[in-house]
């Protein structure tokens, strides 16, 4: 019993439904690769049915008629898998897989034409399509861990599952293909195609919405200027970090880097060469900090470095060598001869609720570090340096625009 039309209709309609949708999510989603993919493939998967109604009517002879039937599902099985790599970023390996269904197709030639086995013909595209859907399932999960990717794992493991059950149905058809055993393999093919085939569709249609969701959140909590997180990232990830530093018993250090006399800079060579100065000094501590997901911009010209499993002994070495590291990021081209900035640091205290409690205390060591003649390192209290007239009052007279923060820190 080959395919009805109404199945082959249903699945045609599906098939364009998909491509046509993740088409425009392509266009949607910066036109990321891994979206093209699975338009293709379901682009193909309507060409697939349709070819397949076409020879089933205009072919009778089986051995045609499963060649040509066999083409599509290695096919798009195949793009399948590699959708998943490019959205995992791991490696595609063309060659490999190319060459792999190379051998597929000479295999199906071969069992058709020069050495008729029925069972082991018709086993050829399911076992491959096993394969092939398992590698996705795996590639859905490797660097991702999402509800959308378990999901999407555990529904191409079962497709996968499912292929492979077709496979070892097709064996049984023997060398001249048992009759039974083909009605078998084409009720059991009908009766769970379309509920895998369009399971898989709506997966890459709900990852995919996924990353536009989490893109949308990356685009809300990111400064535009330098690609660092804004104040609403910020105390999301400070949040984060704290919480797991406490689970594990572990130190949390926030630091404040404020970019020393940048007003000037500003008045003397204009808002664009500040702005440049900028996105030097904010690249630069991204290449220099252990997490760089840690680091975001306050406002201005002051940034936020948070070290997890860092305490403040140790961070106050890693800064001290960021610090000293600042005098070799390219200004030549600016028109500017120096670049300094002062650092106040403070670690995690146990009676510390959220990411303001540190930040004060780090505040005034900031503070403290400016008046003694910026471009060093301070922490809270200021360490081996004695007290600081005028830390108290550097917090005082900062107080303003830092409770203004500390307010929309709160109510986000």
């Amino acid at each position: 019993m080959k395919d009805t039309p109404y199945l082959l209709v249903l699945l045609l309609l599906v098939s364009v439904v998909f491509s046509v949708a993740l088409r425009v999510m392509w266009r949607t989603l910066d036109r990321a690769p891994y979206v093209r993919t699975w338009s293709i493939t379901f682009g193909l998967g309507a060409a697939g049915f349709l070819l397949n109604a076409l020879v089933e009517e205009l072919f009778p002879h089986r051995s045609s008629y499963v060649l040509t039937t066999s083409t599509a599902p290695v096919l798009i099985t195949y793009l399948f898998m590699l959708g998943y790599r490019q959205r995992a970023a791991l490696p595609l390996y063309h060659a490999r897989f190319l060459g792999a269904i190379a051998a597929v197709a000479m295999l199906m030639l071969t069992t058709c034409f020069l050495l008729p086995m029925a069972g082991v013909q018709m086993a050829i595209a399911p076992l491959f399509a096993a394969v092939m859907l398992w590698m996705a399932g795996q590639a859905a999960c490797s660097k991702l861990s999402g509800g959308a990717e378990r999901t999407a794992r555990a529904i191409l493991r079962m497709f996968g599952a499912f292929e492979f059950l077709l496979a070892l149905l097709a064996l049984r058809l023997g060398r001249s293909g048992d009759l039974h055993a083909l009605e078998l393999f084409q009720q059991v093919r009908m009766f769970g195609l379309p509920f895998f085939y369009i399971s898989s569709g709506l997966m890459c249609v709900l990852i995919i919405a996924a990353d536009m969701a989490a893109r949308m959140q990356r685009l809300a909590e990111t400064d535009t200027l330098t690609g660092l997180m804004n104040r609403r990232g910020i105390e999301r990830a400070a949040k984060s970090a704290m919480h797991r530093c406490r689970a594990a018993d572990q130190a949390f250090t926030v630091v404040i880097a404020d970019l020393d006399l940048f007003k000037k800079i500003n008045d003397e060579y204009g808002h664009g060469i500040g702005d440049l100065a900028l996105q030097r000094f904010s690249a630069y501590l991204r290449t220099s900090i252990p997490d760089p997901e840690l680091l975001g911009r306050l406002g201005g010209e002051e940034f936020i470095l948070m070290l997890e499993n860092t305490p403040e002994a140790q961070g106050l070495l890693l800064i001290e060598e960021i610090r000293a590291g600042i005098s070799g990021i390219p200004i030549a081209d600016l028109g500017l001869t120096t670049l300094t900035s002062s650092f106040g640091m403070s670690e995690m205290r146990i009676g510390d609720q959220s990411l303001v409690d540190m930040l004060a205390r780090a505040d005034s060591a900031l503070y403290a570090a400016k008046s003694a003649g910026r471009d060093r390192v301070y922490t809270f209290p200021a360490r081996e340096r004695g007290s600081i007239p005028g830390a108290q009052r550097g917090r005082k007279y900062r107080g303003a625009a830092r409770s203004e923060m500390s307010a929309d820190l709160t109510a986000d």
